[in-house]
């Protein structure tokens, strides 16, 4: 009997100790896990995260491209590296704003500063951009950049690319229109006399006569008879395949037909094109192909019996001169003879060449001008020549040559390069 009651007692204690760690573990539990709720999980607790969490919403501004092509710049200004590029329509938040005008933009991993004109509040479309390209009563530069966007939105829009080429022309026409209608007589940069042989158009012989090289893989020409002036007026656009590309603008006059023209160009200037510019005038109908089959029967520049004047006084060859040991040499190269320039007039037509050791080219005279005792040639394919004389040295002249930043320095006429000593190169084994 009291082995079966010390066996209960035992039972006994055995259940108030289950008990006490029972509930001795509850606390503890309660403790560590009031601790853990005060004090939030600690960081980079995965279990912390619960599946399906969603982050807080982002709040800040967000703005849309209305620039054809906007930059990306380091710093809130104009001359500020561009540390990327951000097409029109493209979404992006704001993340700083400066007084200046100048806000600094998120567009997915591109970031930086750009003026607040070129962003918008809406998502831009095309159909509102088309109507401002198409009104008359707007200025034409608020048009031209009107279809600018539309082409850089849509660059497939085939009625903005004809828009945007139609406004590009009409822009240069009245420029031109402008000029000739001044009052002093505009002077032509070029003109040159022009015929194609076989059957032409008036366009295909203007393109003929106009190119340049290399030339890329279009050319527009726009042609219009314009009352005020009396004459057909011409626009030519033509992309030469100079690295980086340029385009070639002209305008100007043209009278006859395609047996013999009279064509004379007052405005040109070469630039490298936008993409959104190049890609919308290279995707135009006749953009293919840029060189035409018919053949030129008659092409010469028409030069002033005052520039033909010019260019006689200038008459012959010049070689480069180099300064070695403190005195001016005619240095000879291992690849050829120094750099020399000649020139050349038969019959009223002046003619340069261009001596580059090795490699030599000739180039058509389009015009002359003398300004302040500078010649300057305007070549026939583009590009210009500059002559002065020098001020310490009436023996020596500059000459300049606008393609090639190597090509410059002074030069000595033939009549007087022995007064110079010429150096032979010390050795070409190795050339």
């Amino acid at each position: 009997m009291l082995q079966g009651m010390g066996e209960s007692a035992t039972r006994g204690a055995g259940k108030t100790l289950v008990l006490i760690l029972v509930v001795g573990a509850g606390v503890l539990g309660l403790v560590v896990g009031a601790r853990w709720f005060s004090q939030g999980p600690a960081s980079g607790d995965a279990s912390a995260s619960k599946p399906g969490a969603s982050s807080p919403p982002d709040t800040r501004e967000r703005v849309f491209i209305s620039g054809s092509l906007v930059n990306l710049r380091e710093s809130a200004s104009a001359t500020a590296n561009v540390l990327g590029k951000a097409p029109m329509g493209t979404e992006c938040v704001v993340e700083e704003k400066a007084s200046s005008g100048w806000w600094r933009i998120g567009c997915g991993d591109s970031h930086g500063w750009a003026k607040s004109e070129l962003l918008s509040a809406d998502r831009p479309t095309v159909e509102p951009l088309l109507a401002t390209a198409e009104d008359p009563k707007q200025p034409l530069k608020n048009r031209f950049d009107a279809a600018l966007r539309a082409t850089a939105l849509e660059p497939g829009h085939a009625g903005a690319r004809t828009l945007l080429w139609n406004l590009f022309a009409e822009q240069e026409r009245v420029q031109l229109e402008k000029l000739l209608a001044g009052k002093r007589e505009a002077l032509p940069q070029v003109r040159l006399s022009a015929g194609c042989e076989g059957e032409s158009s008036t366009e295909t012989c203007l393109k003929k006569a106009l190119e340049v090289g290399p030339s890329g893989p279009w050319h527009h020409v726009d042609i219009r008879n314009v009352e005020s002036v009396g004459k057909n007026l011409f626009v030519s656009a033509e992309l030469d395949r100079s690295q980086p590309p340029q385009l070639w603008v002209r305008a100007g006059t043209i009278e006859g037909d395609a047996k013999a023209f009279d064509i004379q160009v007052f405005l040109q200037s070469r630039y490298a094109p936008s993409d959104t510019l190049k890609g919308a005038l290279e995707k135009l109908p006749d953009a293919h192909p840029a060189k035409t089959s018919e053949r030129l029967s008659k092409f010469q520049a028409v030069l002033t019996p005052g520039e033909v004047l010019m260019a006689r006084q200038l008459l012959g060859t010049w070689t480069q001169l180099t300064r070695k040991s403190q005195e001016l040499v005619i240095q000879h190269s291992c690849g050829g003879s120094p750099r020399q320039v000649r020139v050349d007039e038969t019959d009223g037509r002046v003619r340069i060449h261009l001596e580059f050791g090795q490699d030599e080219n000739d180039y058509d005279v389009a015009s002359i001008e003398m300004d302040h005792g500078t010649t300057l040639f305007r070549m026939l394919m583009g590009g210009t020549l500059k002559h002065a004389l020098s001020r310490e040295d009436k023996r020596l002249a500059t000459w300049v040559y606008s393609e090639s930043d190597s090509f410059q320095g002074l030069f000595v006429h033939s009549s007087q390069e022995d007064e110079f000593p010429v150096v032979q190169p010390e050795s070409c084994d190795d050339l």
